[in-house]
């Protein structure tokens, strides 16, 4: 069972320009692209990726979201499954989705884009302290890839070494959830055990010692770790792709992406779950 007591302070991001129904007191947010449609939630995860054979996120327990472990403590955003630590707000434009938030003296800019296949995440991190911070950031999910095909909530899962994947377990074609990075910092694995990270001491133990099923048939989730100091005033911006349909849909993605995306978001800001049984 989840816990969750830690309360973080509302940022507000100015206008919304576009969105679609309201989840708590800030709106939610929804684009596509003809390809995809990506719906945000309110505070900033994500709701559900579909295409046109429906939603990727909507199986079994569908554990999605990003979370945080500082000197502020642990805080985790996941309102899929009801987890919510951040105080934020989501801002829904014709082609992006902008969720900003605070964590003691971290702020947050989270923006979301589409291109073919892919999500593009980019979250700009800035240090607003007064002194040095050092923090994990972390991106999970649980996609439970093997019930669209009747295959139950295990996937074969794997890592690479620029990407990790989770395809469902019976069926062809089967649908496929690849997260891939550009950022070597990043450490990519699959949570074991528990589909989601619930606490510091998980998310410390899952970092220092990564976990490939070497695409055994496991209900477990993906994620994707950074652990990064900054000094006062400083800023950082961590992006990963997920890509979604069948593996002869998605390629991997061009380095160049990253490049667009974070100079966008510059130019913009400025600066289990279930137990297993």
């Amino acid at each position: 069972m989840k816990k969750f007591k830690l309360a973080q302070a509302l940022v507000l991001a100015g206008g919304v320009l576009g969105s679609v129904g309201f989840l708590g007191t800030a709106e939610a947010a929804t684009i596509t692209n003809g390809t995809l449609t990506l719906d945000v939630n309110a505070t900033g995860s994500i709701h559900d990726v579909t295409n046109a054979a429906g939603g990727f996120w909507n199986y079994g327990y569908p554990t999605i979201g990003f979370g945080i472990s500082s000197s502020a403590g642990f805080g985790r955003e996941d309102a899929n499954v009801g987890a919510g630590s951040f105080a934020g707000a989501t801002v829904g434009g014709a082609t992006t989705i902008v969720a900003t938030g605070s964590w003691g003296g971290l702020n947050y800019t989270r923006t979301y884009s589409l291109s073919g296949f892919d999500v593009n995440i980019s979250t700009l991190i800035t240090n607003v302290g007064t002194g040095s911070e050092t923090f994990k950031w972390f991106d999970a999910g649980d996609p439970d890839q093997g019930i669209p095909r009747s295959g139950g909530f295990a996937s074969f899962n794997d890592v690479l070494p620029g990407y990790a994947i989770a395809t469902n377990s019976t069926g062809v074609p089967p649908d496929l959830v690849k997260w891939s990075k550009s950022d070597s910092s990043a450490v990519l694995t699959f949570i074991p055990g528990s589909l989601e990270i619930s606490n510091a001491s998980q998310l410390d133990a899952l970092y220092g010692t990564p976990y490939d099923p070497n695409l055994a048939n496991e209900d477990i989730g993906i994620a994707i770790i950074w652990e990064k100091t900054l000094a006062a005033g400083d800023s950082i911006t961590l992006n990963y792709i997920q890509s979604y349909g069948t593996p002869d849909d998605i390629l991997v993605p061009e380095p160049g992406t990253f490049a667009l995306l974070g100079a966008g978001v510059l130019g913009l800001f400025g600066a289990r779950r279930r137990k297993a049984a």
